[in-house]
C-alpha cells in the first residue's frame, strides 16, 4: 500500500490525475479504500481525478460492502478519461 500511496501524493504534487489499474486487486481492505477515497477528495479540491481502470470483482464487492458502490463508480467513470 506504500507503493500506491507513494504515487498518489508524487501526483498530487505535480498536480496531475492519477489512473489507478485495479483489475489484479485480490484482497482489498478497508484502509486501501479509504486511502483512495481520502485521495479522491485531496485531488478534488485541486480539480484533479482519482480513477480507478477495470476494478476488480473483489474491488467491487468491498465498496459495495462498505456502502460505497456510488463512490467507486465515480472512481471508474474517472478512470475511462484519457
Amino acid at each position: 500500500m506504500r507503493d500506491i500511496k507513494a504515487a498518489l501524493a508524487e501526483r498530487l504534487e505535480a498536480g496531475q490525475s492519477i489512473h489507478l489499474g485495479a483489475s489484479q486487486v485480490e484482497e482489498p481492505s478497508t484502509a486501501l479504500i479509504q486511502l483512495i477515497e481520502s485521495a479522491a477528495i485531496s485531488y478534488g479540491a485541486r480539480d484533479l481525478q482519482v480513477g480507478l481502470v477495470s476494478p476488480s470483482d473483489a474491488l467491487c464487492q468491498a465498496y459495495e460492502d462498505l456502502g460505497l458502490f456510488g463512490a467507486l463508480m465515480a472512481r471508474t467513470a474517472a478512470g475511462a478519461e484519457p
